[in-house]
């Protein structure tokens, strides 16, 4: 983005219609109009181990889908 910071979901996925929230409304759900709340912000040096992120819609546990990401990466203590 303009402030230099990264997506990690557009990191590894262009798709469109990539929604993390929709109304509390069963027809926006199923004709999947809903709208992306919910980011995973890194910085442009940190991009580079996101191997896999999502928005998985099952389970539902509220009007908000999970965004789960995968980093590549070893933690050294």
């Amino acid at each position: 983005g303009t402030m230099g910071y990264v997506d990690a979901l557009r990191e590894v996925s262009r798709e469109g219609d990539q929604y993390s929230w929709w109304p509390d409304n069963e027809q926006a759900e199923m004709l999947n109009l809903g709208w992306r709340f919910d980011y995973q912000i890194l910085t442009p040096g940190l991009r580079r181990f996101v191997r896999s992120a999502r928005l998985p819609r099952q389970p539902r546990f509220s009007q908000h889908a999970p965004l789960i990401v995968d980093y590549d990466w070893t933690l050294t203590i």
